[in-house]
């Protein structure tokens, strides 16, 4: 079976959001149907064409159907094609730090999305691949604000140093908002800003509740 078939892509990978503006063409040359065997927990693809009951039974033994899923067919359409190669393109991206990220330009359709069976809906389900965007600098800014909270929610240090603990709060919360997370995959060379210090009487009074045995 050789059928042609559009898919709506992600607006970009590996961020959640698909809104149909950007799709994707694709040839699936493949038979008609054939057998798969899934995780019996995930729904995840274990097997390709198989022509046995799995050992945990024919329920994990699931049909695909390429003229009623035919991207779900075309997912693993790979497994039938001795040489199969898919001709990426991308254009160059340059990072507000002057590294250039090598954007992808005709994602297939296994570069956004991983096949699995739904066994809520008993059908083929394409999840969105996504990465975790993340800012070391950022996440070490908000456990250094826990710490402080943690004692001035509690205990009061005199005008002084819950002054400065206020201040430095709010430093803390500054920097946070000024330090989003980041598309870490884009980046090669990437200088994490250096997060606020704890001001030295602040920790030196913290640590006589640690020395007297104040929790």
């Amino acid at each position: 079976m050789i059928a042609t078939f559009t898919y709506p892509l992600p607006d970009e990978l590996y961020i959640e959001g698909v809104s149909g503006i950007i799709v994707g063409t694709y040839t699936y040359d493949g038979p008609e149907k054939f057998d798969v065997q899934i995780d019996p927990i995930t729904g995840d693809i274990l097997d390709i064409d198989i022509q046995n009951d799995p050992k945990e039974g024919p329920d994990f033994r699931k049909t695909i159907n390429a003229s009623k899923n035919i991207e779900a067919a075309y997912m693993l359409s790979h497994y039938f094609v001795d040489d199969y190669v898919w001709e990426y393109e991308f254009e160059d991206e340059i990072m507000e730090n002057g590294d250039v990220y090598k954007k992808l330009t005709n994602p297939n359709l296994s570069d956004a999305y991983q096949l699995r069976y739904d066994f809520e809906t008993n059908d083929w389900k394409l999840d969105q691949i996504l990465k975790q965007q993340d800012n070391p600098s950022t996440s070490e800014a908000k456990i250094r604000k826990e710490y402080i909270e943690k004692y001035s929610s509690k205990y009061s240090f005199g005008e002084e140093v819950d002054t400065l603990i206020e201040n430095y709060i709010e430093q803390l919360d500054t920097f946070i908002e000024n330090n989003p997370p980041l598309k870490t995959w884009k980046y090669i060379n990437f200088d994490f800003k250096s997060v606020p210090k704890i001001p030295a009487k602040i920790s030196i009074e913290i640590s006589k509740l640690s020395n007297e045995g104040v929790v």
